[in-house]
């Protein structure tokens, strides 16, 4: 896999994996290079995203707090990380280090990792040392750094372009020469460096912090039982809420109450929107019913709102116009709206993985055209409607074809008649056939796939349109789908 730029109308590797850089692939060479090198293996290219990357090394370091206090973001794909104090969790460093690789890694990532007294220390080893995941003792930071190159420094490329001219290549050899003959050449930049590595001059990073969602609470004086009080106060902390995110300009995605109760454990409801909402009418027409159906106990004595999951909606001015007061949103968008409360309502009554949205994808096989998500996914596939195949298709395709009997007046005309699920079917009309080829050049689908097919679309004597295929390898029949 490589990621490609565009530079000078050519498109230049920017990034490649592991196996790519194995095999020859360096960045800078263009995306025709790498493709001669690596000739006879399959090669996927995407485009390089730099913002895109930086945002999610920001969410990779949010995600880190979970195993140290403190958490920097060492762009353009490092995270630095200050575990003071977190050896009592973990019995020792090296248990601390093995624990967060294995995290890592199950998130997809293949991470070096190195625990030392220095973050440059840290930044060195886990970098250019032969171990994937080290431990450097206090005091043996020099023992270390030593057989590592000059670039373990953190040093601009022109220094260190310098120091290998006059033969320097391993921080070992900077170890030995006098301090002032290095500030004297090659600035003090350098020696910050080296004093940063050793533990001569304090570092200190620029960590990333949580962001406390927008919440709300009420406690009351004593436990209440009456079910009127705590929905009422439920819609006064729900309108809360909606001022905090509109001064905030977001909307919420996903809102958690806790019911404190006594002498009981904690009561939590959860509500998933599919997008941003602050309208306080269709949260609480959400809200409602689960309030309505909750478990009191001896009583709730907390109601807590959460939003736990926010997104930033359009600004809305409001505009004065002839003595009216008019919003400036755009037209379409009550429409807009209208429809994500009608998708929230039903995802609620009927469960959010049983409520799913159909992107296109670009694919001439009728079953891998599509691809079905769930309605409260965070990130959407993105879908084009010039993928869309132009020929027509029926409105409900069969998860799986269903096999056929079928007579038919020659061999590779269309059905006369046909027997499926047990019913038998007289054809009236018949459009067709459109092939379908196989996709030999892709190794990843299924062998019913690898076949020609031959679809009819046809008419029983009850009117129903029905789309079934015969495979020509094969001579079998399949039903695919029909028009509703």
């Amino acid at each position: 896999m490589v990621l490609v730029k565009i530079a000078a109308a050519r498109q230049i590797v920017a990034r490649c994996c592991e196996r790519s850089a194995a095999a020859g692939v360096r960045e800078g060479m263009t995306l025709t290079h790498a493709r001669a090198v690596l000739v006879g293996t399959p090669l996927r290219v995407h485009p390089y995203d730099p913002l895109g990357d930086e945002a999610a090394l920001k969410a990779l370091a949010r995600w880190a707090l979970r195993c140290a206090p403190l958490v920097a973001p060492d762009p353009p794909d490092g995270l630095l990380m200050d575990v003071s104090g977190c050896r009592p969790l973990y019995g020792n460093e090296q248990r601390l280090v093995n624990t967060f690789a294995d995290r890592i890694g199950r998130l997809g990532f293949r991470a070096r990792v190195a625990c030392a007294s220095t973050f440059g220390c840290a930044w060195a080893v886990a970098r250019f040392s032969d171990q994937e995941r080290s431990v450097i003792a206090h005091g043996q930071e020099h023992q270390a750094l030593t057989p590592l190159p000059i670039e373990a420094l953190r040093i601009d490329e022109d220094t260190a372009a310098a120091l290998l001219e006059v033969g320097i290549e391993r921080i070992g050899h900077l170890f030995a020469l006098p301090r002032r003959e290095l500030v004297a050449r090659f600035g003090s930049h350098l020696l910050l460096r080296m004093d940063q590595a050793t533990g001569e001059t304090i570092e200190v990073i620029q960590p990333q912090h949580p962001v406390e969602p927008p919440s709300v609470q009420r406690v009351f004086d004593g436990p209440v039982t009456q079910l009127e009080a705590v929905m009422r106060t439920v819609r006064e902390l729900t309108e809360d809420l909606a001022g905090k995110l509109q001064r905030l300009e977001s909307g919420v995605r996903r809102l958690d109450i806790v019911f404190d109760r006594l002498d009981v454990a904690a009561l939590r409801v959860l509500i998933t929107l599919s997008r941003p909402s602050r309208d306080v009418k269709h949260l609480w027409s959400l809200l409602k019913p689960k309030v309505e159906t909750i478990q009191m106990g001896f009583g709730i004595e907390r109601i807590a709102l959460t939003a736990t999951v926010v997104g930033r909606l359009r600004h809305e001015q409001i505009e004065q116009a002839d003595g009216q007061w008019r919003s400036s949103e755009p037209d379409d968008a009550p429409a807009d709206r209208a429809f994500g409360e009608l998708i929230d309502t039903l995802a609620q009554r009927l469960g959010p993985h049983r409520t799913v949205c159909v992107h296109p994808v670009e694919s001439h096989l009728p079953e891998r055209s599509f691809r079905q998500h769930s309605v409260m996914q965070t990130q959407r596939p993105q879908g084009d409607a010039k993928q869309i195949t132009a020929s027509d298709r029926p409105s409900i395709l069969l998860e799986r074809p269903e096999p056929i009997e079928v007579m038919a007046i020659t061999p590779q005309g269309p059905p006369s008649w046909l027997r499926w699920r047990g019913e038998e079917h007289r054809i009236v009309t018949a459009i067709g056939p459109e092939r379908i080829g196989n996709v030999w050049w892709s190794p990843d689908v299924s062998p019913t796939c690898h076949s020609q097919r031959d679809y009819f679309k046809v008419q029983d004597g009850a009117s129903r349109w029905l789309w079934v295929y015969r495979e020509r390898e094969a001579g079998r029949w399949f039903a695919h789908g029909e028009w509703a």
